[in-house]
């Protein structure tokens, strides 16, 4: 009766010992599924992380081409005005040399008339 019931405590124990077994692999199971999820979070966070940083990089790269473009913008405004001026500086001075001929031709005609009556008296 002691053998049988020391059979049946040793089965108990193996019974105990593969359930015990089953758990701390399950568990083990459980823990390599949790790190691996951890890992894979963590492979988001770094990529998450470095888009971020070539989308700073990439906004300050446009920002400067922005103040290039601005720059470039704000020195052809000027040389338009600059030009702008110049037309009409050239405008004004085209007047002022139309009037200057259209007195010389009259003081042609006057002095073209005056010496045709100088030779028809002579």
């Amino acid at each position: 009766l002691a053998l049988s019931s020391g059979g049946s405590a040793v089965q108990d124990i193996i019974d105990k010992t593969n359930r015990l077994e089953t758990s701390k692999n399950d568990l083990q199971k459980q823990v390599d599924d949790t790190e691996k999820r951890v890992k894979n979070e963590q492979d988001t966070i770094s990529s998450i992380e470095q888009s971020g940083i070539e989308v700073v990089a990439e906004a300050t790269r446009l920002r400067e081409e922005i103040k290039v473009l601005e720059s470039g913008a704000e020195a052809c405004e000027e040389d338009k005005s600059t030009k702008d001026n110049q037309i009409h500086t050239l405008r004004d001075e085209i007047g002022h040399q139309e009037e200057l001929i259209s007195k010389l031709q009259k003081e042609k005609k006057a002095a073209g008339g005056g010496r045709q009556k100088t030779e028809e008296e002579m």
